[in-house]
């Protein structure tokens, strides 16, 4: 029933609402059905067949009614799709060109060729010029047949054969850039930690193999991932220079295309961003920032992305009224609990700012003004169970703020009961070079334990550790951003100021 849910959200959002019934007392059980769907709340299958057979037991009359419901949708989504006709951006051409291919093919099969042949030469075109690759290599291939055996033509086969060895190889270079795309896609999803030296030399040959493709092939789709990647990479190793030199040569690549490019620009704009960020360039970064902001749609997954670099910012500079107020607009928002990762990332944002705010770090005019819910620790920890399983992502900093929570309580028989099993922890799944500030600052609130929370004692104890902490930079890579939702280092200040509170 969810999918038939998220079709008919989409035809609503594409200004089909005419299309959807509006009277209950249609002509057939489709109609009803898609009226239901629309019009009533909590629907579920036990629901609609009492509905419309007055039967509670699914049957295979309602499953059969169910799927062509589903294929009207279907339909109505594809029917909006071939009537859009924009022309400005790649994605809206897309529609255009993929509607054309399969006209053509169906005029083919009616045996209307001239026709078909007609709107293929001028869709190869339109596809050409907005570098759908895939596209240019279908329509060559019903060219090539039609133009060397049904209406022979030597010079315009020899040309399409020349076309189509020239986009065979840029297919394949695009396949390669796709690949190498997936491959680090894989290693930075699944290692929450960060990448070893293993990935990290693949990843690099990655990189001059697709900086040899740009110089080979202008494919927008081998630019669009070469500059992702290789900024990605240099952002990696804190090569920040290196990652702007790429980036504004990107920005300046996507704005000469002959179409509108979001994408490539917005990755480029926030890879300067970023680097300016971990170079201390803050009023660089936030213009950079606020140029992403007029690329993406509000309420996007790309929206509330933004909003994360925006708060990355806010915290670099410390700047916890911003933090606060960034956090109070996206948590509030009703379109992120459409994106369940970034819901839970938001809420253990949230939660460290939520602490902030508690220990006055955050202005009471700020707080006053801005409408957010009452925050409690215990709901916060049901509303990340995804997190929660994260072991060397995301948990270490729910972890974290829980303990920060206890200490601002002065709950510390409830910090010890947590720090029994932290060392434990610790020594499992924090014990590699790319968890070292984690594992670091764990080893600092044990001392903190051992020294009794006594601010004086903590510091000794810790100091060699705090040490180490500040030789490892915060590394500026989502993943790490996200363990330390505030760097450790800036943190552990909090941590003291804290101590001293309460001694």
């Amino acid at each position: 029933m969810q999918d038939l849910q998220i079709l008919l959200n989409i035809i609503k959002s594409q200004r089909l609402k005419n299309e959807i019934l509006d009277k209950k007392h249609e002509h057939n059980l489709l109609d009803k059905f898609e009226y239901l769907l629309e019009h009533s709340d909590n629907v579920n299958d036990e629901f609609m067949a009492n509905a419309l057979y007055g039967n509670l037991y699914i049957t295979g009359k309602y499953n059969v009614l169910k799927y062509r419901v589903k294929e009207r949708l279907l339909n109505k989504i594809f029917n909006y799709a071939s009537n859009h006709f924009n022309l400005k951006s790649r994605v809206g051409s897309l529609h255009i060109i993929g509607k054309n291919y399969t006209i053509g093919m169906i005029l083919m099969e009616f045996v209307q060729r001239d026709l078909a042949i007609d709107i293929f030469e001028r869709t190869l075109e339109l596809a050409v010029k907005y570098q759908h690759t895939p596209f240019v290599i279908l329509i060559l291939k019903q060219l090539l047949y039609h133009y060397s055996f049904i209406s022979p033509d030597k010079r315009k086969m020899e040309n399409i054969m020349m076309l189509r060895e020239k986009y065979q190889e840029i297919y394949n270079a695009e396949q390669f850039a796709e690949n190498c795309n997936a491959e680090i896609s894989y290693f930075y999803v699944t290692k929450k930690s960060g990448l070893d030296k293993d990935q990290l030399s693949r990843f690099g040959e990655m990189i001059n193999d697709l900086i040899k493709l740009q110089e080979k092939y202008s494919s927008y789709v081998v630019n669009l991932v070469s500059f992702d990647l290789a900024a990605f990479y240099y952002l990696y190793v804190q090569d920040y220079d290196r990652v702007i030199k790429i980036s504004k040569s990107a920005v300046t690549y996507f704005k000469e295309l002959q179409f509108e490019e979001k994408l490539g620009m917005l990755q480029s704009l926030n890879y300067i961003a970023l680097a300016s960020l971990y170079q201390g360039l803050y009023p660089d970064a936030d213009d950079y920032i606020s140029r992403g902001f007029s690329i993406v749609t509000d309420g996007s997954r790309y929206w509330f992305r933004q909003n994360g670099i925006y708060f990355l910012s806010s915290v670099l500079q410390q700047n916890y009224d911003r933090m606060y107020e960034i956090c109070s607009k996206v948590v509030s928002h009703k379109k992120l609990k459409s994106f369940s990762v970034e819901e839970e990332q938001w809420y253990i944002r949230e939660a460290y700012v939520q602490f902030l705010a508690r220990m006055g770090k955050v202005s009471p005019l700020t707080v006053a003004v801005q409408q957010t819910r009452p925050f409690v620790l215990s709901r916060f920890l049901n509303s990340v169970p995804f997190h929660s399983k994260d072991k060397q992502g995301q948990n270490i900093s729910i972890i974290v703020v829980q303990i920060l929570f206890l200490i601002l309580d002065r709950k510390y028989n409830a910090v010890i009961d947590k720090m029994e099993g932290l060392n434990q922890y610790n020594y499992r799944h924090l014990k590699n070079d790319e968890t070292f500030r984690s594992n670091c600052f764990i080893k600092m609130l044990l001392l903190m334990v051992k020294a009794d929370f006594h601010p004086v004692r903590t510091v000794t104890y810790t100091s060699d550790l705090h040490k180490k902490l500040l030789s490892k930079k915060f590394v500026s890579n989502e993943n790490s951003a996200h363990i330390e939702i505030i760097p450790y280092d800036q943190l552990w200040n909090v941590v003291l100021e804290l101590l001293h509170r309460n001694n």
